[in-house]
């Protein structure tokens, strides 16, 4: 499922272009865990993000490898990531956001995963490239 921006980014970028407000791309992006849908009004601090002990949001470094080029209003994941193991039981993970802090902060962009997983004891959470759309337009 194509990640949907938030009304935060929206807000942001719109501020950005028309001379409001400048933005600038954070170094790292976090693909953060959800336990429960996530909307387009969904933040950092949203509720059914995984809270269990040891659970760390996945780094993804902002760069071309890790984002290559948008193609016909689509970007993909390019690289393979993969979250710390699990230390005790996450829960079902249903939903991802991407957002500009390892700990709350603000979500950019969210959306329903391709494949939920039941993360257990030991399991760790792997996304593929391509496994994370964002489309525009």
């Amino acid at each position: 499922m194509p990640g949907k921006r938030t009304t935060w980014f929206s807000n942001t970028l719109l501020d950005h272009i028309f001379g409001r407000a400048l933005w600038q791309p954070p170094e790292v992006l976090y693909v953060g865990l959800w336990l429960e849908p996530l909307t387009e009004r969904s933040t950092g601090a949203s509720p059914g993000e995984v809270g269990a002990k040891g659970y760390q949001r996945i780094a993804v470094p902002n760069t071309s490898r890790f984002w290559p080029s948008a193609g016909e209003g689509v970007k993909h994941l390019g690289e393979t990531v993969k979250s710390v193991d699990a230390a005790v039981d996450w829960g079902r993970v249903t939903h991802l956001a991407i957002l500009d802090a390892p700990k709350g902060g603000n979500a950019l962009y969210v959306m329903e995963a391709r494949r939920s997983k039941l993360v257990e004891d030991g399991d760790r959470i792997e996304l593929w490239s391509g496994d994370i759309e964002i489309r525009e337009g």
